[in-house]
């Protein structure tokens, strides 16, 4: 299986200075046996595509979200690549899944995805919770508390 994973944020903060989660998700992955293209947004010199065609090629199409509160703004919405956000599943043939581990209102900014599974907290632990359910290992427990949609 091959899998293109989109990570979005994944920074170090003021608040989580040992930063990004997305290293032990794909390392995670690649344990598994999966083939795993990654790809950080925002970029530079993508075109959609281009974009399209690397989604096309995958068997399943990930985004990974680690999008923070920072000390300098109050919103966490997903900030893509310039121009046209190149990155958005236009046509998607195969799966796409978010996976966001810091903000359950992600699923606003990536309506198409087929999946969508909040985590809420960044940490090694929390990575490895999903990495343990998306493999079958674990159940998925729960319903999310909150609208994802905020009542659009």
């Amino acid at each position: 299986p091959r899998a293109l994973v989109y990570v979005l944020g994944d920074q170090p903060t003021f608040y989580e200075p040992t930063g990004g989660f997305a290293e032990a998700f794909t390392d995670g992955l690649r344990h598994e046996g999966i083939e795993v293209d990654v790809r950080t947004v925002p970029a530079e010199g993508r075109t959609a595509a281009g974009e399209l065609d690397a989604q096309t090629a995958a068997d399943i199409v990930i985004y990974f979200a680690n999008c923070t509160f920072t000390s300098d703004s109050n919103i966490s919405r997903i900030t893509w690549s310039y121009p046209q956000a190149p990155e958005v599943p236009r046509a998607p043939t195969v799966p796409v899944v978010l996976i966001s581990i810091a903000n359950p209102f992600h699923l606003q900014d990536l309506p198409s995805a087929d999946a969508a599974i909040n985590a809420y907290c960044p940490s090694p632990q929390t990575v490895r919770a999903v990495l343990e359910s998306i493999t079958g290992r674990a159940p998925f427990r729960g319903t999310s508390p909150v609208d994802a949609f905020t009542g659009s």
